[in-house]
């Protein structure tokens, strides 16, 4: 706050430095050296989330669960509780939120502690859930997919999963058009910069239009009297 920046892009930019870190301590201290890849030491035997059900290949574990009861818990804290409505005025209108007494700088370190918290819970269950040893040599950019959800959310967690369903749907059928046809892969590229286009566009719409109709209303004034 006190240099003015953004917190969205220094938290994204912070995504590397703390990428390579974890690098740096799976390179050296937890990678398991009789293997000829890079990959942690296993996990121990009965260290998983545990399956649910099969859908065809794909196998649903609790991860599921938690991160639908994760929502519902975002959506009381935020829109049932006094800090989620301080969140919320803080986001919506910052100077505004400081204006009626809220300590708007407390309010945004809070909301980020709490969102690497959950952001870490999340790596947790993609590991749990899915791997038995920690071999990604490369960022997965889950930062920014969470940007694309919280644009399609609205920034409401009760919408949050229905985001996520919709964008993992158009992913899966750009890879599947792609082992079917000719169509590149990378297409989803497009339709995410396109749904990404459109939902600013929507809110620039509105706001301008707020703008023409407090214009419009202070010449209606100004010609009365």
């Amino acid at each position: 706050k006190r240099f003015g920046a953004n917190e969205l892009v220094t938290s994204l930019m912070l995504n590397y430095v703390v990428g390579y870190f974890v690098l740096y301590v799976f390179s050296n201290i937890v990678r398991d050296p009789s293997q000829n890849t890079q990959m942690s030491y296993p996990l121990p035997d009965g260290v998983n989330l545990g399956s649910m059900f099969t859908l065809g290949r794909t196998n649903i574990h609790w991860g599921m669960v938690i991160g639908l009861l994760l929502s519902v818990v975002a959506y009381l804290v935020m829109f049932k509780t006094k800090w989620g409505y301080s969140l919320r005025a803080t986001g919506l209108n910052e100077k505004f939120a400081k204006y009626t007494g809220l300590d708007t700088a407390k309010v945004v370190l809070m909301a980020q502690v709490i969102g690497t918290g959950v952001a870490g819970l999340g790596g947790a269950v993609e590991m749990l859930g899915n791997h038995r040893t920690f071999k990604w040599a490369t960022s997965q950019h889950y930062g920014f997919d969470g940007v694309i959800l919280a644009a399609l959310s609205r920034n409401n967690p009760r919408y949050v999963p229905f985001a996520a369903f919709f964008l993992a749907y158009i992913r899966i059928g750009a890879d599947m058009v792609n082992l079917t046809s000719d169509v590149p892969a990378e297409i989803i590229s497009v339709v995410q910069a396109t749904i990404i286009l459109l939902i600013a566009a929507k809110s620039f719409l509105s706001k301008w239009k707020q703008r023409e109709i407090v214009k419009a209303t202070v010449e209606l004034s100004k010609g009365e009297n």
